[in-house]
C-alpha cells in the first residue's frame, strides 16, 4: 500500500461531508472519487470538495485504479451487496453501521473478506474517539472496581417522513439499526462478551419499523444492562457504567469528548478530550495505519466483534413483529 492512501466514497448523503472533513484533516490521504445512484448528488459533493471523479455507477468507482480504499455509507439494505462488490475487486472496505441488516449478511461479507484476504472494518467511529479510549483504559485499570451495571439511552426526534431512510422499512430503517447499534457496540466494547439473556420490546410505527425500543441484557457474571433508543423523542444520549467503587458518566457517548468519574464518597473527576476536525478522522487514521501495515482487520473494531454485534441485534428484535426483506432471504 502506497504511503498516500486515496479513498472512494459510495453514498453521498448527510454523513459524507463529515467523512470527507475527517480525511482532509489527515496527511497523506485524500478523496479521489465519489458515487451515488443519484448523479446530481455525486456531482454536487465532488464540486463542493474538489474531488476529481464522480459516478452514478458503484462499479466504476470501485474499479478506478486510483482508489485504494472505499467508504460505504449508502442505506443499510445495500451494505451487503456493495461491500461484496468492493471485495470482489479486492478493495479494502470501511462500512457504516449498522454493518448489514442482519447477522447472516454480516457473516457472508466477513467470510468473503477473509477468503479474499482484504481488509474490512465497520465504521463505528465512537470506539476510536480519544475520550472513549481513555474510558476503556480506566476500566482496564479497575478505576470503578468490578463492573455491575450498564445503562444508556440514545434518542432524537426524527423528521416524520415515511420515505426517509430512518423510517423506511425497505431501506432497513428503524431506531435499533440506526442508533441502538451504538448502545450495543458500546456494551460489547466494555464487556467483550455476549449477554446470556436478552429481553426487549419495541413500538412499531405506521411504516412498520421500530420507532422506539428498550432492551435488557444479563451476562454470565451477573452484570446487567438496560438500554433504550428512540426516533420520536430527544433523550440525554448518556451512557453510565457503574461498578462496586463508583461510576463513569458519559454524556453524548456516541460523539463523546467528556466524561465524569465519580468514586464512592469522593469529589467527581472531570475529563475532557476535545475532538479534532469532524471526529471521523480517528477511524480513518486507524484504517490507514492498518493498510500501511498490511493488516486485514483492526483490533479495535475487529470483524468478529461486528458479527457478534449483528447477531445480538437479531436477538433483540427476534420477538418483534418487524421483518426486513433480508430476513426472508434463504442462504444458498
Amino acid at each position: 500500500m502506497n504511503k498516500q492512501i486515496k479513498w472512494g466514497l459510495i453514498g453521498c448523503g448527510r454523513i459524507a461531508p463529515k467523512f470527507i472533513g475527517g480525511i482532509n484533516h489527515l496527511q497523506d490521504t485524500s478523496v479521489v472519487a465519489v458515487a451515488s445512484k443519484n448523479i446530481v448528488k455525486a456531482k454536487r459533493l465532488a464540486y463542493e470538495f474538489d474531488i476529481p471523479s464522480f459516478y452514478d455507477n458503484y462499479e466504476e468507482l470501485i474499479t478506478n485504479p486510483e482508489v485504494d480504499a472505499i467508504y460505504i455509507s449508502n442505506t443499510h439494505n445495500f451494505h451487503k451487496e456493495t461491500a461484496l462488490l468492493c471485495l470482489k475487486y479486492k478493495k479494502p472496505v470501511l462500512c457504516e453501521k449498522a454493518f448489514t441488516v442482519n447477522g447472516d449478511e454480516a457473516e457472508e461479507v466477513i467470510n468473503f473478506a477473509k477468503s479474499q484476504g482484504v481488509f474490512i472494518m465497520e465504521a463505528m467511529w465512537t470506539r476510536f474517539l480519544p475520550n472513549i479510549i481513555h474510558i476503556k483504559k480506566l476500566l482496564s485499570e479497575g478505576a470503578i472496581g468490578e463492573i455491575k451495571f450498564l445503562q444508556g439511552t440514545f434518542g432524537f426526534a426524527a423528521p416524520n417522513n415515511p420515505q426517509d431512510r430512518l423510517l423506511n422499512i425497505n431501506l432497513a430503517g428503524g431506531s435499533l439499526l440506526d442508533i441502538g447499534v451504538y448502545l450495543v457496540s458500546m456494551a460489547y466494547f466494555i464487556m467483550d462478551k455476549d449477554p446470556v439473556d436478552i429481553k426487549s420490546s419495541a413500538k412499531i410505527g405506521k411504516t412498520r419499523v421500530d420507532e422506539q425500543a428498550t432492551f435488557h441484557f444479563t451476562y454470565d457474571n451477573g452484570v446487567m444492562a438496560l438500554f433504550n433508543c428512540s426516533l420520536v423523542i430527544d433523550t440525554t444520549q448518556e451512557f453510565i457504567i457503574t461498578g462496586t467503587e463508583g461510576k463513569i458518566i458519559i454524556p453524548k457517548f456516541w460523539c463523546s469528548d467528556k466524561s465524569t468519574l465519580i468514586l464512592n464518597n469522593q469529589i467527581p473527576q472531570e475529563f475532557s478530550f476535545p475532538i479534532e476536525a469532524t471526529g471521523f478522522n480517528y477511524e480513518i487514521e486507524e484504517m490507514n495505519k492498518c493498510l500501511r501495515e498490511g493488516k486485514t482487520h483492526s483490533e479495535t473494531m475487529a470483524p468478529e466483534d461486528t458479527l457478534r454485534i449483528m447477531k445480538c441485534l437479531d436477538n433483540i428484535r427476534k420477538d418483534w413483529d418487524m421483518i426486513y426483506q433480508a430476513d426472508n432471504e434463504v442462504k444458498e
